[in-house]
């Protein structure tokens, strides 16, 4: 089989799979094979890497409204 015809075969199978659902259902199967541990560390991981891109202002912000006590003296 040539490439073109494999790249021709692989669009005609892709145009027939709802994309969003099928990242949803990867999505599901990467997190139903997780241990707890590993699930906590993800999370944990996301958190810092999407507030370390905030300024002091918009970090505040997220504390006030997830955990205030944080920013009790």
């Amino acid at each position: 089989m040539t490439d073109i015809y494999q790249e021709i075969l692989e669009f005609e199978k892709m145009k027939n799979i709802d994309r969003d659902q099928l990242i949803s259902d990867y999505a599901d199967a990467i997190v139903e094979g997780m241990d707890v541990d590993t699930l906590t560390e993800f999370v944990y991981d996301t958190i810092v890497e999407n507030v370390s891109n905030l300024s002091d202002n918009e970090l505040t912000e997220q504390v006030e409204a997830h955990a205030s006590y944080l920013l009790d003296a």
